[in-house]
């Protein structure tokens, strides 16, 4: 998937401020 080859945090948000898709960079930032 395009998200998870770029080096930058790319995540989308529900109207519930929850997380609900991120990118490998940013699953991997926050473990």
């Amino acid at each position: 998937m395009i998200l998870d080859s770029v080096p930058a945090l790319i995540f989308y948000k529900d109207t519930e401020s929850r997380i609900i898709r991120a990118n490998k960079t940013l699953a991997n930032a926050l473990k």
